[in-house]
């Protein structure tokens, strides 16, 4: 298995509305689709960050099982990538889903922490059409290390304001 890219963030927020905000407002992310209790943003590079708010069925999913970030990283295998799971350790939570953009499937890694792994569909359901040669070559040249960063940096950012917010002097 070879990891691809970081490409998505789910975050189960106990203060949706806050949330929210501070992702779009503060960290100027834009909204790709709203429904009820979840929203997904994407940075310029059309990386993902999708929130979940208290009663949607991932926001218990992952806080159920103690997540409080859950990153997807790309392949693009998702049978090969599963097998190799299973070798090294890894407990498969669920059967694989999809959408009409991805096919993933949950995992908690030996240390504890859970994860993503996700292919993209070869063609999309609606008009079977293909990611357009330009986008392709747009998305190799943007290079994953500074997908990774930028969403390292977002992730870092929304966690220490978190913390901030909590924190109080003794």
């Amino acid at each position: 298995m070879r990891i691809k890219s970081l490409v998505w963030l789910g975050i189960p927020v106990g203060d949706y509305a806050t949330a929210v905000q501070f992702f779009t407002q503060t960290l100027g992310l834009e909204v790709a689709f709203d429904e009820v209790g979840t929203v997904e943003l994407s940075a310029g590079n059309d990386d993902r960050i999708q929130l979940f708010g208290p009663g949607h069925r991932y926001f218990e999913f992952y806080r159920s099982r103690g997540a409080s970030i859950v990153p997807l990283f790309e392949v693009d295998n998702l049978d090969q990538a599963r097998d190799a799971l299973a070798r090294g350790g890894a407990e498969i939570l669920g059967e694989p889903e999809s959408d009409r953009i991805w096919t993933w499937l949950t995992f908690r890694a030996p240390d504890g922490n859970i994860q993503s792994l996700g292919a993209r569909q070869r063609q999309r359901e609606a008009g079977q059409e293909q990611m357009a040669p330009s986008a392709r070559s747009d998305l190799r040249q943007m290079g994953a290390t500074a997908q990774g960063v930028l969403l390292t940096c977002l992730v870092i950012i929304y966690c220490a304001s978190k913390a901030a917010q909590s924190w109080r002097p003794a």
